[in-house]
């Protein structure tokens, strides 16, 4: 299934609170609607693609079905997928735009730095380390300086937020909690090496084991 836009942000909360919580802040009556939308795409009926392309293209639904529909469009292989990616970059919701990075990832190497790369100047930080994890290995050689240096800041910070996801499952506060709450976030996606000469700088960080790794971006 797609994964769930609301509960990758609420860390430890599950899908049943987020439909609760969709319940309690908006018509129940559009939610059922939203419900019966996100059933049909899951059930590859013909009206589910549609469905979810009005969700995203009027913008009138909450940012979280909006950021659900977009993941759920990946799902399907949508065509429609890239233009309404490109169009999202601008929806006022880091939930939103935050989805784009993770929807972009089955594109084209070509158009998903297209749609992806201008997340890594976004306003909110989950976007910008969502961006990097979408990006890993892509050839920043030929980009705009300003693009460069974006993603070498980004990157730190993707750097930072994997240091801190391992550091809470090892601590003894979070040994006991399930593997939803503790579990990695981020998708530790390495460079194959045969394509690390194409980032000239690298960073280096440790992994989840003890040998040193290294994650490689752009200079």
């Amino acid at each position: 299934g797609s994964p769930d836009a609301c509960t990758g942000c609420h860390r430890g909360k599950t899908a049943q609170w987020a439909e609760r919580q969709i319940d309690k802040h908006f018509d129940k009556r559009s939610s059922h609607a939203f419900a019966e939308t996100f059933h049909a795409a899951r059930n590859q009926r013909p009206e589910g693609e549609p469905g979810l392309v009005e969700l995203v293209a009027a913008g009138k639904a909450p940012a979280i079905v909006r950021a659900t529909a977009l993941l759920e469009l990946r799902n399907l292989g949508s065509s429609a997928l890239p233009a309404l990616l490109m169009r999202a970059e601008h929806d006022e919701s880091a939930v939103v735009r935050r989805s784009i990075a993770v929807a972009a990832r089955d594109l084209p190497q070509e158009q998903r730095v297209e749609v992806v790369r201008p997340l890594l100047r976004d306003d909110a930080r989950t976007v910008r380390v969502e961006a990097v994890a979408t990006l890993l290995g892509s050839d920043a050689r030929s980009w705009r300086k300003v693009d460069q240096i974006a993603l070498k800041k980004a990157t730190t910070e993707y750097l930072e937020a994997r240091s801190i996801s391992r550091t809470s499952r090892r601590s003894p506060a979070t040994s006991n909690m399930p593997r939803t709450i503790s579990a990695k976030r981020f998708r530790s996606i390495r460079p194959s090496p045969r394509r690390t000469s194409i980032w000239p700088t690298s960073f280096e960080a440790s992994s989840a084991t003890k040998t040193p790794k290294r994650f490689c971006v752009g200079a």
